[in-house]
C-alpha cells in the first residue's frame, strides 16, 4: 500500500470520529464554552472543515501558501457560513474527501517536494509531512471534544 493511499485512509476514519463525537454530544452542548474560555463544540467542527482546503490547495500546486497577513481572521469569518452542525458536517465531509482525493493523486516523487508554511517561523516541510497535517488536526480536536464531554458529565467512549 502507498503511503499516500494510508493516510489518505487515517484521515477519512479521523474524519468520521470526529462526527461520531460532535453527534454524541447534546445539541444544547454544540455551541457551550467550558467556563466561557474552551472552544465550543461547533466552532471545533468548521475549523476541522475548513482546514482540509488549505492542505489540498498546497498538495495540489505543490508550492508555498501565500497566506495574507490577516488569513486567520478571514478564515475564522469564512467559516461562520456553516452555522450548523449539520452544515458543518457536510463540509467537513465534502473538504476531507476533496483533500484525500488530492492525496491519492500524488506520486511518491512529489511527496518530496520541499514547501515553507506560512507558521510555526516559516517551516520547511515536504508533502509527505502535510499528509498528515489534516489528521492530526482531526484528532487533536477530536481529543479536545472528548474533554469538553468530560466536563458535563459524559464519561461514554463514543
Amino acid at each position: 500500500m502507498r503511503v499516500q493511499d494510508y493516510m489518505a485512509r487515517l484521515t477519512d476514519e479521523a474524519s468520521e470520529l470526529l462526527i461520531r463525537l460532535v453527534r454524541s454530544t447534546p445539541e444544547d452542548k454544540w455551541t457551550w464554552s467550558p467556563l466561557n474560555e474552551g472552544r465550543p463544540v461547533l466552532d471545533q467542527l468548521q475549523e476541522c472543515a475548513r482546514v482540509p482546503l488549505w492542505f489540498d490547495e498546497i498538495l495540489t500546486t505543490k508550492t508555498s501558501p501565500s497566506w495574507p497577513e490577516d488569513f486567520w481572521m478571514q478564515e475564522r469569518e469564512a467559516r461562520k457560513v456553516w452555522d450548523t452542525v449539520d452544515k458543518a458536517e457536510a463540509a467537513l465531509r465534502e473538504n476531507t474527501a476533496r483533500l484525500t482525493a488530492t492525496m491519492r493523486t500524488l506520486s511518491d516523487e512529489d511527496l518530496e517536494i520541499e514547501v515553507t508554511m506560512p507558521f510555526r517561523g516559516g517551516v520547511r516541510v515536504r508533502l509527505a509531512d502535510i499528509l498528515q497535517f489534516h489528521l492530526r488536526n482531526l484528532h487533536w480536536h477530536a481529543g479536545q471534544i472528548a474533554y469538553v464531554q468530560t466536563l458535563y458529565g459524559d464519561r461514554d467512549m463514543h
